[in-house]
């Protein structure tokens, strides 16, 4: 989908959970990003690429070095990242919306920290909304969401709002008692899971 006019920016961006669907992973990242720019935008804006590249680079707190990496020799953070940078390429603006699909599986808690991060300084910097799935997420990563909607078997939502209200809406308004060793994120996933 696309906005009407003569913009080349799409309404919708979607960055997939298995970003290798999408990456050519013998190239550089450069040369991702490169080509991706070159899809994404008008010809006249080609003298642009190196400059929107890099801005990108940095913006999604990854080191200068890594455009000459071989995409298969990224970590999995950086990897996450090259995908998210890769859907940002459009020079005149960002896409309105960005879905991201679990952008924290197979990630220690550090980098999918850094990933999230990235994320939430996208959506403060931008007018740009980020639609995450994610599943068992910290408590450090969940303080990054604006809002929460907690889905249990079924597609049901059995939560909607910011993260600080977890905890009020378990135990005054559906008077439920959180267990001492849980966080209320754990609690809810195991509501979803029953």
């Amino acid at each position: 989908m696309i906005i009407p006019g003569n913009s080349r920016v799409p309404l919708v961006s979607f960055v997939p959970q298995s970003v290798h669907e999408i990456i050519f992973g013998r190239f550089t990242v450069e040369e991702i990003l490169y080509y991706a720019f070159r899809f994404k935008n008008l010809y006249e804006n080609r003298h642009k690429a190196k400059a929107h590249i890099e801005s990108t680079v940095e913006e999604l707190m990854l080191d200068p070095k890594i455009l000459r990496t071989p995409f298969v020799q990224c970590s999995g953070g950086q990897q996450r990242r090259v995908a998210i940078a890769q859907e940002l390429m459009a020079y005149e603006s960002k896409p309105p919306f960005l879905f991201v699909d679990e952008p924290t599986t197979g990630l220690d808690s550090e980098a999918a920290l850094i990933v999230m991060e990235c994320l939430r300084k996208l959506a403060d910097h931008n007018p740009i909304t980020i639609i995450v799935s994610i599943h068992a997420p910290s408590s450090e990563i969940l303080s990054l969401f604006d809002n929460l909607y907690i889905l249990a078997k079924g597609g049901v939502c059995i939560f909607s709002g910011p993260p600080d209200d977890m905890s009020f809406r378990l135990e005054c308004v559906q008077q439920h008692q959180i267990a001492n060793d849980r966080s209320p994120i754990e609690e809810y996933l195991r509501i979803a899971n029953n």
